[in-house]
């Protein structure tokens, strides 16, 4: 008898365990693949906490960076990833939480952050290189109206899936 009860526990726990499918292709792809927005209606009304993880790269390297990135408390950063120094380098690849607020907007769940252009680059360089594929390069370019010209001091809205 304790052998079904423990078998039934445990198909439970896996047959309630979802997991959402998570786009795989280069964040230079062009076009959408399944996952790559997550679709709502306009009349969703609702936000949510979320968050994402970014891994530190060579041109954000201290939670100061990732912070002035984001547009997020560096305080409330270090808390969150228990690290002391605003200053302190961290190794490439370093994922850092960072906080965001979903809501449902032109048709996605998403969060929308701002980027300002401060070298000569690219959309797909934004995408990939700054935000290492949390942002595709086919999404930034419809965020902005296709604006493929990039001009230093220039702002880039940058959606990120929620």
């Amino acid at each position: 008898m304790i052998y079904i009860w423990f078998l039934f526990f445990v198909t439970s726990i896996y047959s309630t365990n979802g997991q959402a499918f998570y786009d795989p292709t280069s964040c230079r792809k062009d076009g959408d693949a399944p996952g790559t927005r997550y679709t709502c209606t306009n009349n969703t009304k609702i936000s949510c906490p979320s968050f994402l993880i970014f891994r530190a790269n060579p041109r954000f390297l201290t939670i100061s960076a990732i912070s002035a990135l984001f547009g997020f408390p560096t305080d409330d950063l270090l808390r969150l990833n228990n690290i002391v120094s605003p200053l302190e380098t961290l190794f490439v690849d370093r994922e850092v939480f960072v906080p965001v607020r979903c809501s449902c907007s032109d048709g996605f769940f998403q969060t929308r952050f701002n980027y300002t252009i401060t070298e000569n680059t690219t959309v797909s360089e934004i995408a990939c290189g700054v935000f290492g594929g949390l942002v595709k390069t086919i999404t930034l370019l419809e965020e902005n109206q296709h604006q493929e010209v990039v001009k230093i001091s220039s702002n880039k809205t940058c959606p990120r899936r929620c």
